[in-house]
Order: C-alpha cells, then structure tokens, then sequence
C-alpha cells in the first residue's frame, strides 16, 4: 500500500511536501517525496504523521465527564475536589455491570481511533472487560490496576495479579503490565513485589506518583485528609507504616524508581524529586486536561524537559477529561504554558510516548523497517509547512485515517 498527503510530518522537525509512505505488511517501507510502485491510497490536502500514542487512560468508566454514563450516574464537571470525586466514582461504580463496563472500553477505543490513537495504555481491572480488550484493534498495552495498603497480605494480592495477567494470550498488538494505584493504595512491599514481577516477565508497570497535595502529606507524615478519605472508603490499615518522605523518594527507596516502571501526573514535586527522576531514567506522564479538571497548580513537567526526563502526554478517562484527545492535551499545553517549540509538544505526544511505554524502536516516528502506525489529518485552507504543527494542535480535528500495523481501522 502507498499513502500519499500533501504532508507527511516523519517525526518532529521533519517536513516532506507531496509526500508518499509505503507500506509492506506491518511496516514503513520507504517514507519520501518521491511516488514507488504500488496502489496509492490519496488523501489529497492533508497531513500524515505517526500514529499518536495515549500512555495513560482508564476507559472502563464510570465517565463521569466526556462520553456515555450510566442511568443515575452524576454528571461532574470541574472543578473537583479529587477526595470527594473518587468517593462518587466508587459508589458509581457499583451501578456498572460487565456488560456496561466492556461497552465503555469498547466506546474508549473508538475515540482514540476517531482521535488518531494508535496506542493505548489502559488502566483497568482485566478479568472484567477482557471481551472488549481482546476485541480492541488498536495497539494498547492493558495494566491490571492493583490495590491493598496492607503490608501483611502483599504475597496474596501479589499472586492473584500475576494469574490475572498470565489468564489472558497476549499479542504484538496487546501486552500486559502491572499498575499498582498509588502510594497512598499500595503497600511498600506490594510495589517490590509487582515491580519484580514486572522485570522478571518483561512487562512494565505504571503508577499514580505525587498526584496530589494530600498523598504527599500521607507519606510524609501518615496523617492528613488522606486517612480520613482512605477510611470513608474502607481501604486504610493500621498495618501500614509512613515512609516519612515524599512519594518519589519512597519510590527510590523501596527499589522501583527504575525502568520498566513509569510515573503518572507527578504533579507536586521537590527539587531532590526532579534530581531523582532525572538520574533514575523514568518516565514521566502528564495528563493536562485532567490536570486542570481537578484544580491542580501549574505541571512541572518544563522543569522535568529540561532535566532530561522523558514527558509525554496521556488523557486519564472520560471521568474526568471530555474527550480522548492526544491533539486537545498538546493544545492545553500550548495555550497554558510558554517557552516549549511545538516540535517539543509533538513528541510529547509520539516519540516520548513510545519511549514511556519502550516501544520507542517500533513506533513514535515514520521510518522504515518500523510499524505502521499512521493518523492523517485533513487540512483547510492552504497551510505552509512551518504553520503544519501549529494549525495541527490548535485546531485538533478528528483523524481522516487511522492506521495501526498497516492496517486502517474504522472506528
């Protein structure tokens, strides 16, 4: 197969005018402005980029926010207190049934393809929505979502997440990881023990890091409102002892501020925080929308960029975020935030994506011998190339192609 555009965008900084993409089975064969053999699929005036790669979302619901709810579900808007919004989520979810939570995931995905997504990290409870994640035609890695605060029964909970990931055949398209909640969830011994299963079977493993100011109380001082909320909602034990530091220098301590775990919103950090992430090799997610959808200050993540540390963007779920929109969380960023190129923004949501979740050599950019991962986007007007990236993340339309693994996916 042959795509041409007027534009293809291989990767940040890179502009090819009249530009064709050859395709062999699953991969790039040639990327250029020049035409090769082959039947031309020509979507005229638009632009081709890589596919754009979502490392954090929770697509089960309940969606509270964007998309479709159930009967009796609020409708949350923002702000929201995040303590008082979890406790809604909680009780929400008891009105979910199975069928009701794989029609969700199932929705989920269709908008990360109308979106151009073609790689997913979604964060859920596996053995529920397995019918929707086995189905799903995009590429997505699937993290069991883990909680128990109890250090004494970390072997069992440890256990019964190894068999619910190894209950399910994996793919080159669907992979499997670990995602212990929290700090404030997850006991110390939990996270060594997941983050030991992850790096003895290959898999990565995901995290909620310093994502609120009350977390951060929690580990620092084991008090706060914290307790109060963890005991509302039946999840904390007396067993459980602080680690009297932040949440990143607990992470360190504990052994698992390493690859092949990675950190969501880390929106509240210390300056030895930053230095810790920067010499640990992680990566970092941020999740803009959902980042001012609960009120938070403004993200450290130019302080991370400039540290070194790889950042990309995620969208979280339709709980609290309108839309599964990589486009939208890049021009959140560059509308709310300055000194950051669009080539910046633009990793952020391709390359670094692929790095977050280690795929960095098969997807993130347009390059031979790589997958076929592929949005095309239409384009209004006569747009020059230096205005591509601006008009693209100002503008965020649908996708007029989504393509993952050579092969175009309807939504």
């Amino acid at each position: 197969m042959l795509l041409r555009a007027k534009y293809v965008i291989p990767e940040a900084g890179k502009v090819i005018e009249n530009g064709y993409v050859s395709i062999g089975g699953h991969t790039i064969k040639s990327v250029s402005h020049i035409k090769s053999l082959g039947r031309v699929y020509d979507l005229g005036n638009a632009v081709l980029i890589p596919g754009l790669i979502n490392p954090h979302a929770h697509l089960e619901g309940p969606e509270l926010y964007g998309g479709i709810k159930p009967q009796g579900a609020p409708r949350l808007k923002p702000p929201q207190s995040f303590t008082e919004w979890a406790q809604k989520v909680i009780k929400t979810r008891k009105l979910l049934t199975i069928d009701f939570m794989n029609k969700t995931v199932a929705h989920g995905y269709k908008v990360c393809i109308q979106n151009g997504i073609t790689t997913v990290g979604d964060h859920t409870h596996l053995l529920r929505v397995a019918q929707a994640q086995l189905k799903a035609p995009i590429r997505r890695f699937v993290f069991e979502e883990i909680f128990n605060l109890d250090p004494v029964s970390a072997n069992v909970t440890a256990k019964d997440a190894k068999f619910i990931c190894r209950s399910v055949r994996q793919s080159p398209l669907f992979n499997v990881g670990f995602a212990p909640h929290s700090p404030y969830s997850v006991s110390g011994p939990l996270y060594q023990k997941l983050f030991s299963m992850a790096r003895s079977h290959g898999c990565i493993m995901s995290t909620h890091l310093s994502e609120l100011k009350e977390e951060v109380a929690f580990t620092k001082n084991g008090n706060g409102k914290m307790v109060g909320y963890l005991k509302k909602i039946a999840r904390y034990y007396d067993t459980w002892e602080p680690p009297f530091c932040t949440p990143v220098e607990y992470m360190d301590k504990l052994g698992t501020l390493s690859p092949p775990a990675f950190f969501v919103h880390c929106n509240y950090l210390t300056p030895n925080d930053i230095r810790l992430l920067a010499k640990s090799g992680v990566s970092v997610v941020f999740c803009p929308n959902s980042h001012r959808y609960f009120g938070h200050r403004n993200h450290p993540f130019r302080k991370l960029l400039k540290a070194g540390i790889n950042v990309s963007l995620g969208t979280d779920g339709l709980g609290s975020n309108a839309d599964l929109h990589i486009l939208k969380e890049m021009k959140y960023v560059a509308e709310n935030y300055n000194g950051l190129s669009y080539f910046q923004i633009f990793k952020m949501g391709t390359i670094n994506g692929a790095r977050t979740l280690n795929i960095h050599k098969k997807v993130g950019v347009l390059k031979p011998g790589y997958q076929a991962d592929i949005a095309g986007f239409s384009i209004r007007g006569n747009i020059k190339p230096k205005e591509l990236l601006p008009y693209l993340i100002h503008t965020a339309p649908h996708s007029i192609l989504t393509m993952v693994a050579g092969k175009i996916l309807k939504p």
